[in-house]
């Protein structure tokens, strides 16, 4: 049916593009997943997010801080993965913190308070 309507060549030169999209998708969202990276330190809590090649944004909050730790978790693959989204609010006019996708998000809190209590006390 195409082979009557396109021309051999034709065919290859579309097949070549949606090659090179699909090629295209999958590079970016391996760069996006690659370099937006969450760090937890004892003093500060990173956050580094590359929206695009051109585009970086990055958010530092120090521990004293921190105002509310929220972990969000939703759907079957996520429950059975284990995996979901970290929400960290910082007090003032700072930005909140999203680390997203992370794998066992309970335990990051659980390491982020654990940080918290030793640098406020109990």
């Amino acid at each position: 049916m195409v082979s009557s309507v396109l021309t051999m060549a034709q065919v290859f030169i579309v097949n070549c593009f949606g090659l090179v999209f699909i090629a295209s998708y999958l590079w970016f969202s391996f760069l996006n997943w690659y370099f937006n990276v969450g760090i937890v330190t004892t003093r500060r809590i990173i956050d580094i997010d590359f929206s695009n090649i051109l585009y970086k944004q990055i958010t530092v909050a120090r521990l004293d801080r921190i105002e509310d730790i929220t972990s969000k978790s939703g759907g079957y693959f996520e429950a059975f993965f284990d995996y979901g989204t970290i929400f960290i609010q910082t007090a003032g006019t700072e930005q909140f913190i999203e680390f997203p996708d992370i794998s066992y998000p309970s335990d990051a809190i659980r390491e982020i308070n654990k940080l918290l209590t030793r640098k406020h006390g109990p």
